[in-house]
């Protein structure tokens, strides 16, 4: 499992100034190991609820080496997923 404090996304958010470095943002867990490259990754993010002087708490986001698809799904609460590919953004409410 991958936790995500403030201390690791200080970069992220436009001002986190005062704010405890410890707190907890998000989690990732790969709930079934790959054993190969091209077989479907499965697993569970957790973005806790709560915001940096205002700023909804994220992810960092990632980038793919080799191309594959990805799936969101939204089990409570409300939010934004926002995909990013060269100059294109897609916004997604889940």
């Amino acid at each position: 499992m991958v936790n995500r404090t403030l201390a690791d996304l200080k970069e992220i958010f436009s001002n986190p100034k005062d704010v405890d470095e410890n707190i907890a943002i998000y989690s990732y867990d790969n709930t079934v190991p790959r054993d190969a490259d091209d077989e479907l990754l499965h697993g569970v993010t957790t973005i806790h609820a709560g915001t940096v002087n205002g700023e909804y708490y994220m992810t960092k986001g990632h980038t793919h080496v080799i191309p594959s698809a990805e799936t969101y799904y939204g089990l409570t609460g409300s939010g934004i997923v926002l995909c990013e590919k060269e100059d294109d953004i897609l916004e997604m409410e889940i």
